[in-house]
């Protein structure tokens, strides 16, 4: 919703779908690890450590810890954006009816 207000991504609605599929979920990702930033600075406040204790912490764990738990992140946001591309792309209604409704011969006819 945040990236839907701020119009993220608007520049590369007429290219490829990978285009803004993956400059979203880049985009989520750093907004996702931005915050988790911030979450851990309040929980310092709420526990008396202090903001700077609270940023410690976050920082404190392993390098290879954060950049697995962002990329682990990235790759599961991408299927989530390219759905939501498809959709922009061909309908919604037709994602709906593709997932969700029998296929019938329209749909089976690409497979033969």
């Amino acid at each position: 919703m945040i990236g839907a207000v701020f119009h993220a991504g608007r520049g590369l609605e007429r290219r490829p779908l990978i285009y803004p599929t993956l400059y979203k979920a880049l985009v989520f990702t750093l907004l996702v690890v931005s915050l988790n930033v911030i979450e851990h600075a309040i929980e310092g406040l709420w526990t008396g450590k202090g903001l700077a204790g609270g940023f410690a912490e976050f920082v404190a764990r392993e390098p290879h810890e954060l950049l697995s738990g962002s990329l682990v992140l990235l790759v599961a946001l991408i299927p989530f954006f390219a759905v939501k591309e498809l959709g922009r792309g061909f309908g919604r209604a037709r994602i709906r009816a593709l997932l969700f409704h029998e296929r019938t011969g329209q749909f089976l006819e690409g497979e033969k």
